[in-house]
C-alpha cells in the first residue's frame, strides 16, 4: 500500500529519493556491521573460558589463572552487552532517519490520494510507514547482520576443535531449515492476517468520517 500511494511521486523522482536514503542510512548500516562483529565474538568469551577452566585449571589448581580468567571473561561480556546497547541504538537511528525522510513524500502521497477518493489506501501508507519504522528500530535487522559473521565465528569454533565447528555448522543448517518451514507455513496466514486487519481499519476509519449519517440511522 505505502508503495502504491507513493506511485506518482516515484513516477517523478526515485532515484534521487532513494540515493537521499541510501546516504543516511549507509554510515549507520555500516556501523552496525561492525558492532554486529564485536557482538558476535564477544559471545566466545564464555565457550573459551569454559574449556581453558575444565582443561587447565582444574587439573592444576592454580587460583590466580582462575581469578585473572574470571575476570576477562567478565570484561568481555560486559563489551559485548555494551555493544548490543550501542547496536541497538543505531538501529534506533537509522528506524528514525528512514522514517524522516520518507514522510514527507508518504504524508504528501497520503493526501493526493485522499483527494483522489482513496481514502482508505492513504490511511493505509501512514500505518505501512510506521510498521517499516517498528521494524527497523526492533530486533529483525540483527538477523542478516549475524548472519555475515556466520562464517567467521564457525571458522573459530572450527579452530579450536573441529567437533565444535560440525557441531556449529550443524545447529546452523538446522536453524536455516526451521526458519524456511516456518516462514512457508506462517507467511500466508501472516498476510491474510495483516489484510483483514487493515480492512477493518479502514472500515473503522470510514466510520468516524461518517459518524454523522451512522447516527441519524
Amino acid at each position: 500500500t505505502l508503495r502504491r500511494a507513493l506511485g506518482w511521486r516515484a513516477r517523478k523522482a526515485p532515484p534521487r529519493l532513494f540515493a537521499m536514503l541510501g546516504r543516511d542510512l549507509a554510515g549507520v548500516f555500516l556501523l552496525s556491521v561492525a558492532l554486529t562483529g564485536i557482538v558476535s565474538l564477544s559471545t566466545i568469551f564464555v565457550p573459551i573460558y569454559d574449556m581453558i577452566l575444565f582443561d587447565r585449571v582444574m587439573t592444576t589448581g592454580g587460583m590466580e589463572t582462575l581469578v585473572v580468567l574470571s575476570i576477562v571473561c567478565v570484561i568481555g561480556v560486559a563489551i559485548g552487552a555494551f555493544v548490543d546497547w550501542v547496536r541497538a541504538s543505531a538501529f534506533l537511528v537509522m528506524g528514525e532517519r528512514f522514517a524522516r525522510r520518507l514522510s514527507v513524500p508518504a504524508l504528501a502521497a497520503a493526501l493526493k490520494a485522499s483527494l483522489a477518493g482513496e481514502s482508505s489506501s492513504a490511511a493505509q501508507a501512514m500505518r505501512d510507514l510506521g510498521e517499516l519504522r517498528s521494524f527497523a528500530i526492533g530486533n529483525a535487522p540483527s538477523v542478516p547482520l549475524d548472519l555475515l559473521w556466520t562464517p567467521l565465528l564457525i571458522a573459530l569454533l572450527f579452530a579450536m576443535h573441529p567437533l565444535y565447528g560440525v557441531y556449529a555448522m550443524l545447529c546452523a543448517v538446522a536453524l536455516l531449515v526451521l526458519g524456511i518451514a516456518n516462514d512457508a507455513a506462517t507467511r500466508a496466514p501472516l498476510m491474510h492476517a495483516n489484510d483483514v486487519a487493515a480492512f477493518a481499519s479502514n472500515e473503522v476509519s470510514a466510520a468516524f468520517r461518517h459518524h454523522e449519517a451512522i447516527e441519524g440511522l
